[in-house]
C-alpha cells in the first residue's frame, strides 16, 4: 500500500486545479520523491514482524523501541535537541533536491564549441 502512495499522491496533484498545482506541486513531488527514498531503505515487513513479536513476547519489554535506522537515529536526536531545530531538520529533508548533472569530460566538451 505504500509503495502505491506516490503514484496516488501524483493522481490527485494531476487532478488539482492550475492555482492549487501552482502552490502545492513542488511540496507533493518533494514528498512523494522523500517517501519513495524512504521505501528504498525501509525495513522489510518481514523483520518488522519478527521484531514485534519478540518485543510483545518479552516478559519484561522495554518503554520504546525503535524499527528501521531511520527511527533509531531520530529518536536519540528528540532528547538533546530542541524541538524547533528537530522542525528544521525533519523540514530540510523534505525539501525538493535538484537533480544531479553529469559532470563528465565528454558532458563539458559536448557543450563547448569545438
Amino acid at each position: 500500500m505504500a509503495a502505491r502512495s506516490g503514484d496516488l499522491s501524483l493522481e490527485l496533484a494531476a487532478a488539482m486545479n492550475t492555482e492549487h498545482q501552482r502552490l502545492y506541486s513542488h511540496l507533493i513531488n518533494a514528498t512523494v520523491a522523500s517517501n519513495t527514498a524512504f521505501l528504498e531503505r525501509a525495513l522489510p515487513a518481514a523483520k518488522a514482524g519478527a521484531k514485534i513479536a519478540r518485543v510483545a513476547t518479552t516478559p519484561r519489554p522495554r518503554a520504546r523501541y525503535t524499527l528501521g535506522t531511520d527511527a533509531a537515529f531520530i529518536i536519540p536526536l528528540t532528547r538533546f535537541l530542541p524541538a524547533r531545530l528537530m522542525d528544521a531538520i525533519l523540514t530540510m529533508s523534505h525539501r525538493p533536491r535538484k537533480p544531479k548533472t553529469a559532470s563528465t569530460p565528454a558532458a563539458k566538451s559536448a557543450g563547448s564549441p569545438s
